[in-house]
């Protein structure tokens, strides 16, 4: 199954749900019901990770109310994308693969493995668009970490 179709599933189910208990959906209804997701997934990070009590659930309890929480978060980030009209498929692929191969390509190439000093137009300065890119690509970097 791609993520096409789980969104098309999901998208479904909260209408079913909305449907049940009277709620207008909305983009503004699916950002709202986003944030409170996080906020559950953050509560279940605590309390799987020693942080928080324990709520009475033990290690494996906890590890799965924690992947709950997270299918909460996928779940309304999905829905959100189709109030907004935004593919969720398009959006990840623009924003997480946008770099990969020119930084595949930058960290295999010589110049990769050179000082950065003197680099950009003047040394010990970098033009706007030469820190645009570094932070762009420590951003990714980041993400790539992250994922």
């Amino acid at each position: 199954m791609d993520l096409h179709d789980i969104s098309a599933r999901i998208e479904k189910l909260s209408a079913q749900y909305a449907e049940v208990y009277g709620i207008e959906r909305s983009a503004e209804w699916a950002l709202l019901k986003l944030t409170e997701e996080v906020g559950e997934l953050a509560q279940a990070h605590l309390t799987a990770t020693g942080q928080s009590r324990d709520r009475g659930l033990d290690a494996d309890a906890q590890q799965q109310v924690l992947a709950d929480e997270l299918g909460d978060v996928l779940g309304m980030c999905l829905v959100y994308a189709q109030q907004m009209g935004i593919d969720p498929v398009d959006a990840v692929t623009a924003k997480w693969f946008q770099h990969e191969r020119s930084q595949l390509a930058a960290s295999t190439s010589p110049a990769s493995t050179a000082p950065s000093a003197g680099a950009g137009p003047a040394a010990g300065t970098a033009s706007p668009t030469s820190t645009t890119s570094a932070r762009s690509q420590r951003s990714a970097r980041t993400r790539g970490a992250d994922a």
